[in-house]
């Protein structure tokens, strides 16, 4: 539960400075952030831990970490 936590947190946060830097297209900027991210994070676990298992958890935090990056890049750019 807080590794959750803290994925959401930090995509939201990063998400949100990505979009003010960048001044345009926020959602996609976001979204594109947040799948990078889960991803980096999948490649981290293959690497170190275990092999990769595509089950129905791993494709819903794909699709939340793109959902809260888009989320937070919308964020970002009403804020400037």
């Amino acid at each position: 539960m807080l590794n959750n936590i803290i994925m959401i947190l930090s995509i939201t946060i990063s998400s949100i400075y990505l979009a003010m830097k960048a001044k345009e297209k926020g959602w996609i900027n976001g979204a594109i952030l947040g799948l990078t991210y889960y991803l980096i994070i999948i490649l981290l676990g293959v690497l170190i831990i275990r092999p990769i298992t595509l089950d129905m958890v791993t494709w819903a935090k794909l699709f939340v970490a793109g959902l809260i990056g888009s989320i937070g890049g919308m964020i970002g750019i009403n804020l400037i």
